[in-house]
Order: C-alpha cells, then structure tokens, then sequence
C-alpha cells in the first residue's frame, strides 16, 4: 500500500510539473523580425580635365562654352579657344553604388583673378557656369543638362556618371591671364 501511494503521489506531481511546463509553453510568444542595412560605397569625384576657355579676344562678346553642345569640335564654342588653342569643359568622373541616385551640385558662377603680368588688371570677374552629365558613358557629345542648383542624376549599373561644367563671360575691357577654382559637390539622394 505504501508503495502504491508513493505511486499514486508521484503521479499527481508528474502532472503538477507537465501542466505547468504546458502553461509556460503555450503563454510564450515568438516573433521573427526582419533586420536590414543597406551600404553604399563612398562616393567619389575625380577631375579628367579642367575648364579652359582657351585664348579669347576681349572685343568679340561673350565667351561661351556649353556642355550640353560641348562636342570638341566647335559645337558648343563661341568667341573661346582662338588659333589653335582648344578650349576644353571640366569634365568630372564620378563613382558610388551601383544604379544609386544621386544630388549633383554645381556653383552658379566662379571668380576669375587676374594673374601674372598684362597692361590692364581689372582684378577680378565671374564666369556663370552651365553643367551637363551622362550616365551611360564617358561622352560629352550625348551629355544632358545639368540644374546648377542641385539636379538629383542616377548612377549607372557599375556605379558611374560624367558631369561636364563649363560657362560663359563676357571679356571686354580684360586683358592677361585669368583663373580661378570650384567645387562640385555630389551626395546620395535623401540621405
């Protein structure tokens, strides 16, 4: 008998133990929660060629040089790059992530300062710029115009665009060499 209570015993604590591991079990709750990160590769700009508008003569009215109909070959020119002195767009090689969009920002004018010697140094004067990229390939021939003030352009599928700047002044009562310095600034769209 006393074996049979010690039986009977264990038995009842058995299910004491089973329902209250049953309890715990069905009162927890799980949940899979999705993480996420997206990485970008910093971006970068690498300068091929600066803007040059070549020699200019002062009484010939403004000096323009368009990259939108920049082709190398005279399109796009007008009263710039004289004799044979080939006027060039800065051209800006751009990379970052693949097909990502992204914020190209051009300065709307740059300042020009008189350098080394000439008759007349009126100091300085300003160049009102014109932007232009592609993101298919390195052509300025096929480039679109770019927003001085901040035109959001994607990325192709290896991560690269071309920005093209150039601009126009006029050069009347200026005389001897001028230069002078910008910055582009490109930054991943909403970010």
């Amino acid at each position: 008998m006393k074996t049979l209570k010690t039986l009977f015993a264990a038995l009842i604590l058995f299910g004491f133990t089973m329902n209250a591991s049953a309890q715990t079990t069905l009162d927890a709750e799980q949940e899979a929660i999705d993480a996420r990160a997206e990485i970008l590769t910093p971006l970068s700009i690498n300068e091929l060629a600066s803007l040059d508008f070549g020699v200019v003569f002062s009484n010939d009215g403004n000096a323009v040089l368009n990259p939108a109909l920049f082709d190398g070959e005279g399109e796009g020119v007008e009263n710039a790059g004289r004799g044979d002195d080939s006027p060039t767009v800065a051209e800006l090689a751009i990379a970052g992530s693949n097909g990502a969009e992204i914020t190209v920002t051009v300065p709307e004018q740059i300042s020009m300062s008189h350098v080394g010697t000439g008759s007349v140094d009126v100091g300085t004067f300003d160049i009102t710029t014109m932007a232009s990229y592609n993101n298919e390939e390195n052509d300025v021939d096929a480039s679109t115009e770019l927003n001085s003030n901040g035109d959001d352009i994607f990325l192709n599928n290896n991560g690269d665009a071309w920005v093209y700047v150039g601009g126009q002044f006029n050069p009347s009562d200026l005389e001897g060499v001028y230069e002078g310095s910008f910055n582009v600034t490109v930054d991943y769209t909403n970010f």
